[in-house]
């Protein structure tokens, strides 16, 4: 008997095998990202120093923010929507297209509100807002065209466009060791890498293929009258999931600075900085690998999604877990060597940091296999639940915890939210053993 999706549909065929024989590449491009990211914010803090580093930070966590608001969902809505057919006529694209236009606006009106207007340190001038409004605006396609590289398989803009973003930055913080960076500058040169980066998608022939040569045939073809409301239904569901993925690493500085002094704003943000970078692996493992096969089948099981969590689950706890023991003890003396701020008195944080990298992990890799459609409702209800802890412990421990409330918190959200998954998958699991046992007893 042919298994059929929560669709309604037979499941599409994905090739996850192009993804296998290509995970040198992801792996690569991983450790290249993460790698690449903490030399931009080391040399970002040598150059603009501890105050200008501190203004830097804070605007560059706010558009990872909004970014998040303007692109809300796409990672799975894109993928979901060509999947299930939708993307075959203009009437599906121009819905689809409609809806990002509409997250865009409110995202800029957003960013705009926040660092124009909001009580944060440092000063801003209009110069510095209209400069913030144009990287979030430049970085829209930037972010938008990463599934459909996924869909297209091209799978060398998929393993490396995260680290072509961080090397123009990259680019940008050792020019400030050079030539004397104000925050401000340090902006505008962030706005022509976006640009760059913006023109490069624009002029691709590779990516304007979307969709009219997809990598596999589209399943079916979705009636046209259907497809507006479709498209902001899933898309809303979509993006409420997704933008709590890791909205605890994107606020948690921006909500941590209304406490903090300059120099612990900084200190945050260095040991953001490598949490983001042990969040990168499992979250490539499971966006490269994980998602496409998700949608494409519209069950979990048909591709062995399950059993390839359960083992990078186990690779997770260890691997975070070897990295967190040696972040927690030599943390501090590493961002001494490296940073031209004396840190050594918020050594607290960098151990705090530290104890939050297992449960970032296991929340990450948990997550998989409840990411179909049908299971968005569940998803997005621990994570709202999971965010809600992380706000409630920032905004308590805050005021006297410093620099290491930010990682408390997120400690805190993350271990409820990776308890969370491997309680229900275990049960579940469970109970498919049990079913597919009284199975075979009655055959």
């Amino acid at each position: 008997m042919k298994e059929v999706s929560s669709t309604g549909r037979e499941p599409a065929a994905y090739p996850v095998s192009l993804f296998e024989k290509r995970g040198r590449w992801f792996g690569l491009g991983a450790m290249g990202t993460a790698a690449l990211s903490l030399m931009t914010q080391v040399l970002f803090e040598r150059g603009l120093g501890v105050e200008g580093f501190a203004q830097w930070a804070l605007v560059n966590s706010l558009v990872v923010v909004f970014i998040t608001v303007a692109c809300f969902g796409s990672s799975n809505l894109v993928m979901s929507e060509y999947f299930e057919g939708h993307l075959t006529s203009p009437a599906g694209r121009i819905a689809l297209a409609r809806f990002f236009l509409t997250t865009g606006l409110i995202a800029l009106l957003g960013f705009v509100a926040a660092y124009g207007w909001a009580p944060l340190p440092g000063a801003r001038t209009p110069r510095d807002v209209a400069l913030g409004a144009l990287i979030l605006v430049a970085q829209i396609p930037i972010v938008l065209v990463y599934p459909m590289f996924q869909i297209h398989d091209r799978a060398r803009m998929v393993a490396f466009w995260h680290f072509m973003q961080n090397l123009g930055r990259s680019l940008v913080a050792a020019t400030s060791l050079i030539v004397a960076m104000t925050y401000t500058t340090a902006m505008a040169g962030w706005l022509a890498v976006s640009l760059v980066l913006c023109a490069w998608v624009l002029l691709d022939r590779g990516a304007r293929r979307f969709p009219a040569a997809p990598l596999i045939p589209s399943p079916r073809q979705e009636r046209t009258s259907e497809i507006p409301q479709t498209v902001a239904a899933r898309g809303l569901r979509f993006g409420f999931a997704e933008a709590l993925d890791a909205l605890d690493l994107k606020v948690a500085l921006p909500i941590a600075a209304l406490f903090l002094t300059a120099k612990e704003t900084a200190a945050t943000s260095l040991g953001l900085v490598f949490l983001f970078a042990v969040h990168f692996f499992p979250y490539v493992l499971v966006t490269r690998y994980l998602l496409p096969a998700v949608h494409s089948s519209g069950r979990q099981e048909t591709n062995s999604v399950l059993t390839t969590v359960d083992r990078w689950l186990v690779l997770g706890v260890i691997a975070s877990g070897a990295v967190a023991v040696l972040f927690a003890l030599f943390g501090a003396n590493l961002v001494a060597i490296l940073a031209r701020g004396d840190y050594n008195d918020q050594r607290h944080m960098f151990v705090a940091a530290g104890i939050a990298m297992v449960p970032l992990s296991v929340s990450i890799l948990g997550s998989a296999t409840f990411m179909t459609i049908d299971r968005q409702r569940d998803l997005l209800a621990w994570r709202v639940r999971a965010t809600l802890v992380f706000l409630l412990t920032l905004v308590l421990t805050a005021p006297w915890m410093g620099s290491a409330a930010a990682f408390i918190a997120i400690a805190a959200g993350r271990t409820y939210l990776g308890a969370k998954f491997v309680l229900v998958a275990a049960r579940e699991r469970e109970f498919t053993i049990a079913r597919k046992r009284r199975v075979r007893a009655g055959g």
